[in-house]
């Protein structure tokens, strides 16, 4: 996760136009504390930042709850959406 966000913020050259979603498990490893501190970087650039949670072959989503609530600390809208709900939210975000 950490080399994806770090990719992505490379990308980004109008923060307050730039909308970043991650879909991930957020079972993070060793890197924990440095991804939260770029996730931060990215929402306090003005980056608007949505983690969407993982969802196993029946639809349930499996994530690791307590790096999805610290990344939420970090500015970002965490949930499990689905696509037409990603698109309501994006809908939101853009009126």
């Amino acid at each position: 996760l950490l080399s994806a966000l770090r990719y992505c913020s490379e990308l980004v050259t109008k923060p307050e136009r730039t909308i970043l979603v991650v879909l991930s498990d957020w079972y993070v490893s060793n890197s924990s504390g440095q991804t939260l501190a770029l996730a931060h970087e990215l929402h306090e650039a003005g980056v608007v930042c949505i983690g969407l949670n993982a969802l196993d072959a029946d639809c349930v989503p499996i994530f690791e709850e307590s790096f999805a609530k610290q990344l939420a600390g970090c500015g970002w809208f965490v949930a499990t959406l689905t696509p037409k709900q990603l698109a309501e939210l994006i809908l939101r975000i853009h009126s």
